[in-house]
């Protein structure tokens, strides 16, 4: 079940990152050579994706920012975490959870990704939240940082630290910029 809910997710980012008006949006933003901003840009683009997929029925429904309370030593902390999309598949009956995060550097972008899942595997709202509904997602610039990535050794250096198979990385258009999701 939870390859179906990868495959699921994996075919409707790539779906997101194919319109043209997204790449060019992106190109635009890449001019500017800030990433302020960027990870927020992503998020409202991707909600207006998700209405659009909903709207054609493709998905049940989605929520933005959905509120995750923290439940420490067995009691509900007032502790809350945004989780950036909780989206519900046809015919599923449990939500997928989705995390994004964007940063020029490939490490400090995964060591993000990496925080919030931590703080989601100890996250209670109405139901467990397990690694097996959490999937992250990122964009970096794969020629930022103390090394250059590429797609081969971004799915590696996933896979050495979390030990999954489920991975998915790609180019998005002639943006330069990388996409992956695990």
């Amino acid at each position: 079940m939870a390859n179906d809910d990868f495959i699921f997710l994996k075919a409707l980012c790539i779906d997101f990152f194919e319109e043209y008006g997204i790449r060019k949006k992106i190109k635009g933003i890449r001019s500017f050579k800030k990433w302020g901003g960027f990870e927020r840009w992503w998020q409202i683009e991707f909600a207006l994706y998700l209405e659009k997929k909903n709207d054609l029925g493709e998905i049940k429904g989605y929520c933005r920012e959905a509120l995750i309370y923290i439940k420490q030593n067995g009691e509900v902390n007032k502790k809350r975490i945004h989780l950036d999309f909780k989206i519900k598949k046809n015919k599923a009956k449990k939500d997928l959870c989705l995390e994004l995060k964007c940063n020029k550097r490939f490490d400090l972008c995964l060591s993000g990704l990496n925080n919030d899942l931590n703080l989601y595997l100890k996250a209670r709202k109405k139901y467990v939240v397990s690694d097996k509904n959490i999937f992250l997602a990122g964009i970096c610039d794969p020629k930022h940082g103390r090394k250059i990535y590429d797609e081969v050794s971004i799915k590696s250096e996933i896979k050495n630290a979390y030990d999954i198979n489920s991975i998915h990385v790609s180019k998005i258009g002639r943006t330069g910029l990388l996409f992956f999701l695990f």
